[in-house]
């Protein structure tokens, strides 16, 4: 029957998950363990590119409803300008991390962070 009161086993397993918890946040998702260190560019039908994270740039890709603006600056890159509708694309922000992608669905535009380590092994939808 429940009391609604803690045990001192309760507690120590509240306690060994917290610790847990945090213990896998600083190793899986801290962002120094993860840098990456170029883009891969892949646009509808066309050759993929892959252009540098070290080389600040802005550059345009051309996808199925016009003209996209990337800019790639200090290891990390976004889009700037895109010619969506609801400029999803620009909301994403910066992103630096290996494994990390950034796209434009509607002008079939997507950037892979490409790194030494992935940090992902997998991820299901």
């Amino acid at each position: 029957m429940l009391t609604g009161r803690l045990t001192r086993g309760d507690i120590i397993v509240l306690v060994v998950a917290v610790f847990f918890v945090a213990y896998l946040y600083s190793v899986y998702w801290q962002n120094a363990r993860f840098p990456g260190e170029y883009i891969h560019v892949v646009t509808g039908d066309d050759a993929p590119k892959k252009i540098s994270l070290l080389q600040n740039q802005v550059f345009t890709v051309n996808g199925k409803i016009g003209a996209s603006k990337i800019q790639v600056e200090g290891g990390r890159v976004r889009f700037v300008s895109s010619p969506c509708v609801n400029k999803l694309c620009l909301h994403q922000g910066w992103l630096n991390l290996s494994g990390g992608i950034i796209a434009c669905v509607p002008n079939q535009i997507s950037a892979s962070i490409i790194g030494r380590e992935s940090r992902f092994d997998a991820i299901n939808f």
